[in-house]
């Protein structure tokens, strides 16, 4: 569970689409029409660690935090 101090400061973003494959190239998401693979900075300061089958693992703010691809839509 995030604080909500941690939570408010997350720029916010939704992610519109979300591929998953077991072949780490094939892995990606599109925030705001634009594609991102894991390495790449959503926003400052916020990194995609990782795709999951369920969502994603961001880092910000030297911390990790999981996202599930259903939650996205509400942020």
């Amino acid at each position: 569970s995030l604080s909500a101090e941690f939570k408010r400061n997350i720029p916010a973003f939704e992610i519109s689409s979300h591929i998953y494959s077991s072949d780490k190239k094939l892995r990606l998401i599109k925030v705001d029409k634009i594609t991102y693979y894991e390495g790449d900075y959503i926003k400052q300061d916020l990194k995609l660690e990782r795709i999951t089958k369920e969502g994603v693992i961001l880092a910000f703010s030297e911390g990790l935090f999981s996202l599930e691809i259903t939650d996205s839509w509400n942020l």
